[in-house]
Formats: C-alpha cells, sequence, structure tokens
C-alpha cells in the first residue's frame, strides 16, 4: 500500500509540456546525473527518492516514462511501485534501474514484472546514448493500446503512448475532465498534454480550425478507430 501522504515535484506552471520522465531513485548524486542528462536531451524530468513521493508524482506530472531504481531502501521497493503505475497509468513506459539486467539474480520473490518493460543495468548509464535509447524503445512499444501498428503510421509515429491513449480518449468523445478521471490525473495536465500533441502532429491553432476535432480526425484515419463498445461509468 501507498499512503497519500507528502510529495517532491517541480512547479508544474513553469514547465515545459513535451515528453516527461519521472527518475525515482534514492542516491541523491545518480538522481540529479540521469535528469541533467535527460533534460539536455530536451526531456522535462521529475525526481523522487522513494516510491511514496513517486506515486504522488505520478499523479502529478502524468510522465510518459518512469526510470525506476528497483532498490529504494525502507518502505516499497521499486517493484512494488511499478506494479501500482502499472495498475493506474498502465500507458506509462517502465524502465528498472538495477545493478542486475537480469530480474532473477536481484533475490525479491514473487517476480511480476509489468509486460513491455525494460532493464538498464546502473553501471551503463554514464553512456547516456544508452539510456535515451532505452527510454525511446520503450516510449514506443504499446501492449495495451488497442489499434493498427500505429507506430508503423508515420503521422502519430511522433507520439508517446501516452499521448496516443488520451488521443484515443478524446476520440472516443470523452471530455478533458472524463478522461482525468480516468488517467487519475487533472483537467488541466490533459489540456496541456493534448496542446502537445497538436503540436507534435503538426497542427496550427487558427481561428479556422479545432485543433483537438483535427487531431481526432487524424488519429482515427490512421487506423486508431474507437472502440464503439466501451463502456463509461
Amino acid at each position: 500500500m501507498f499512503p497519500s501522504e507528502g510529495r517532491s515535484r517541480t512547479n508544474l506552471d513553469h514547465m515545459k509540456w513535451d515528453r516527461r520522465i519521472l527518475v525515482v531513485e534514492d542516491e541523491p548524486l545518480l538522481a540529479s546525473l540521469i535528469s541533467e542528462s535527460l533534460a539536455q536531451a530536451g526531456f522535462t524530468t521529475f525526481t523522487s527518492a522513494d516510491a511514496l513521493t513517486a506515486r504522488e508524482e505520478v499523479v502529478a506530472s502524468d510522465p510518459d516514462a518512469v526510470l525506476i531504481d528497483i532498490n529504494l531502501g525502507s518502505g516499497p521497493s521499486g517493484l512494488q511501485l511499478a506494479q501500482w503505475i502499472h495498475r493506474t497509468h498502465p500507458h506509462v513506459a517502465l524502465i528498472f534501474l538495477s545493478q542486475h539486467v537480469d530480474p532473477s539474480t536481484v533475490g525479491q520473490e514473487n517476480w511480476e514484472v509489468p509486460a513491455g518493460s525494460a532493464f538498464l543495468s546502473k553501471d551503463r548509464i554514464s553512456d547516456t546514448r544508452t539510456l535515451i535509447n532505452a527510454i525511446e524503445a520503450t516510449l514506443h512499444q504499446s501492449e495495451s493500446i488497442p489499434r493498427h501498428d500505429l507506430e508503423t503510421i508515420s503521422v502519430l509515429s511522433k507520439l508517446t503512448q501516452v499521448q496516443l491513449e488520451i488521443l484515443r480518449l478524446a476520440s472516443l468523445g470523452l471530455t478533458n475532465s472524463a478522461i482525468a478521471t480516468r488517467r487519475n490525473t487533472s483537467s488541466r495536465t490533459v489540456e496541456q498534454r493534448l496542446q502537445t500533441v497538436y503540436e507534435s502532429l503538426g497542427i496550427h491553432i487558427t481561428p479556422d480550425i479545432n485543433p483537438r476535432a483535427k487531431a481526432i480526425r487524424m488519429f482515427i484515419e490512421a487506423g486508431g478507430l474507437a472502440e464503439t463498445g466501451e463502456q463509461f461509468a
């Protein structure tokens, strides 16, 4: 269980809303080095030192990916955090940081690694290109979005899984508020997410263009047809 008390987060009012990465690492120096490398590569980064504050940060910042140290000291482990993220935010990419690349050697029981997760040995963190490649690979793979190989369709290839999922929900006719409820985040975050979708798709906002309608049309034309049988509470 993760209590919902206390969190460490960046002031969202001054962020550039692009691809966002949460780094969950209990070694401050390593967390800082990773965050700086990712920021230089164009990502917006957040850091948490433990699973408890990381849960709060996931809700607050709605990241595209989370880099998680498997061993986070006392409290919930990185694996427990990843399982919670996979249940509540299934389109967030998960990359485990460990001294081991084989989870069976870590010594934790009941390993149930979410599908599509990646493992990155800490001794390769100094290789920025390796880190970026691992993130990019997990950002653009899909296990849970029902669509027809959208990664191979160039018009949508620049979108991350989180952006694609928000666009899919919008194509079902959901309001920003309803999408926020489904994704356990805020309406403001959904709106800002959609703005990045418009930018990535090259949609220029003018008085004559409804960017939401155009983005949905592009999504559907590319093969991302909404599930007509999906029910909403």
